[in-house]
């Protein structure tokens, strides 16, 4: 039987053996507890980040996108979500399906999809991206998660206003535009 939490830290701080904690810490790491991993093995390739954006229907240029974690309830359709992944030269086309799921503010799965993705032989780095249009988007915080190979690579929550004055300036941290370099291998 296993021990959990405190009860194990407790158990082996008592033995002092060094090997029991490596054991502990692996078992508390994230991606043992089922949280997000940053290392996509099947793709050699670290998770550089997760941002979202609203948009119309499609996508805008990478270029064009504003990325926020505020969005107003009366001006948003889309909201998008971009997965930015960094990675060696693959040598060759590397095609891989993405699945998501986005949560409403209750924490309940609202929708879920399975995309095609890909990473082009020579790039280090890429973007994947897709979003959801509720329709009506009620006030709250919503959850995204993406998976990949069957992993969870990444999480990240956005939340919808119903009033303008709650949404940041877009001078501020949460709310701004990124310059982003043409090349990065976006799809």
């Amino acid at each position: 039987m296993f021990l959990q939490g405190e009860k194990l830290w407790r158990k082996i701080a008592l033995t002092g053996s060094w090997w029991a904690f490596v054991i502990w810490m692996l078992m508390i790491s994230p991606a043992g507890a089922g949280q997000p991993s940053t290392h996509i093995p099947s793709l050699n390739a670290t998770v550089e980040g997760l941002l979202f954006y609203e948009s119309a229907r499609g996508f805008p240029p990478q270029k064009d996108r504003i990325y926020s974690t505020v969005f107003d309830k009366s001006q948003t359709m889309f909201i998008n979500w971009e997965l930015r992944l960094k990675h060696p030269k693959p040598g060759r086309k590397i095609e891989f399906p993405i699945h998501y799921k986005y949560f409403n503010p209750q924490g309940k799965m609202v929708t879920k999809y399975d995309i095609n993705s890909y990473i082009e032989a020579n790039w280090t780095d890429s973007n994947h991206t897709n979003g959801y249009n509720a329709g009506t988007w009620a006030p709250g915080t919503y959850r995204v998660d993406v998976y990949i190979a069957g992993d969870m690579v990444a999480s990240g929550t956005f939340e919808v206003v119903s009033d303008k004055a709650e949404i940041p300036n877009q001078k501020e941290p949460n709310k701004k535009k990124i310059d982003i370099p043409d090349d990065l291998g976006e799809l």
